[in-house]
């Protein structure tokens, strides 16, 4: 939100060129998110490109099966540490 106001302030774009914008990169990326749901999960393709050697050397992970995945990290974290001052 700041970053959008601050544009039409700096006089960077006009507030039609913000809110247009604003609704291509939803549109964009509810396209990429339907194609994802539709096409990548389905056809097992998410499986073949993490297990690509610049995935593993990226650590790309699916995180998708994780319910609470702030509270996982988070957890995982803390048992790390504890480990560490043991």
């Amino acid at each position: 939100m700041v970053t959008i106001i601050s544009r039409v302030y700096l006089g960077y774009h006009t507030t039609l060129q913000v809110l247009a914008g604003t609704v291509v990169g939803l549109m964009a990326g509810y396209i990429w998110y339907q194609f994802i749901e539709r096409v990548v999960y389905p056809s097992g393709a998410v499986a073949y490109i993490l297990d690509t050697p610049i995935c593993r050397w990226l650590l790309i992970r699916d995180s998708r099966e994780i319910k609470d995945i702030v509270r996982t990290e988070y957890e995982l974290t803390r048992t790390a540490r504890n480990k560490r001052t043991e």
